[in-house]
């Protein structure tokens, strides 16, 4: 959200843009909170019909895994959470203000619950890329690809199996798109990313890593993703390919 220009201009365009429950979070990772959070909403309010929110990542992983059945394209935008942004959107400077000093205190919790939640799972599925080959991926994507989602397959199975009360049907969460296979999927592709290059227990971005991986999963329910990060394109395009095989 820091490219002002190139947001500004695909919303000129008439382009929907989405944004995760965590915008107003994310600004409390700089130094300048509300600097950024007020050029970016300025941007934003010139076009609130064209901003929705979704749900937020955990909030779909648990509705798949307490029902047994994997997210849907229609049920991923979140109306509640999108009025509230319109609703920001709409207050003056002085307002906002108000508004988010009494956001801060939830924003910085949440900050500090994704960063556990982001090393301890990485952690966890580093142990998982320890089956893998490291050797045979830098020169076969399809292998690396395709190893990767034997991978998630056995971890989604499992925590359907531990964690799921009702009948699901396991096949329909690996071939259509559910949000457990992709978030899984999301975090065990960067793992093996930091394997091949650094190793993941040398990057000191794993927090900030773990906001990312959230939009990449999200990003795969809709169109695209807007982003200069490379790494986040290529992660969305190595899970849809396990959709377009």
């Amino acid at each position: 959200m820091s490219r002002d220009d190139e947001l500004r201009d695909f919303l000129e365009e008439g382009n929907q843009v989405v944004l995760l429950d965590e915008f107003v979070v994310e600004c409390f990772k700089s130094g300048r909170p509300y600097q950024m959070l007020y050029r970016n909403l300025e941007i934003l309010r010139q076009h609130p019909q064209l901003v929705v929110v979704p749900y937020s990542r955990g909030e779909l992983v648990r509705r798949e895994l307490e029902n047994g059945l994997r997210t849907s394209s229609d049920e991923v935008v979140c109306h509640e959470y999108t009025e509230t942004l319109r609703y920001l959107l709409s207050l003056n400077e002085e307002q906002l203000k108000d508004e988010l000093v009494e956001h801060e205190p939830k924003a910085q919790g949440l900050i500090e619950d994704n960063n556990e939640f982001s090393e301890d799972y990485i952690r966890c599925l580093a142990a998982k890329a320890g089956q893998l080959d490291m050797r045979e991926y830098h020169h076969d994507k399809e292998k690396l690809q395709a190893d990767i989602a034997w991978v998630v397959i056995d971890v989604v199975k499992a925590l359907l199996e531990r964690d799921c009360k009702n009948r699901y049907e396991i096949d329909d969460f690996i071939q259509n798109k559910s949000m457990l296979f992709i978030v899984t999927y999301a975090h065990l592709w960067k793992v093996v990313q930091w394997r091949l290059n650094h190793g993941y227990q040398q990057s000191k971005k794993i927090p900030n890593d773990g906001f990312d991986l959230k939009y990449t999963a999200l990003s795969c329910y809709f169109d695209g993703i807007l982003t200069s990060e490379k790494w986040l394109s290529e992660c969305r395009d190595s899970i849809l390919s396990h959709y377009n095989r």
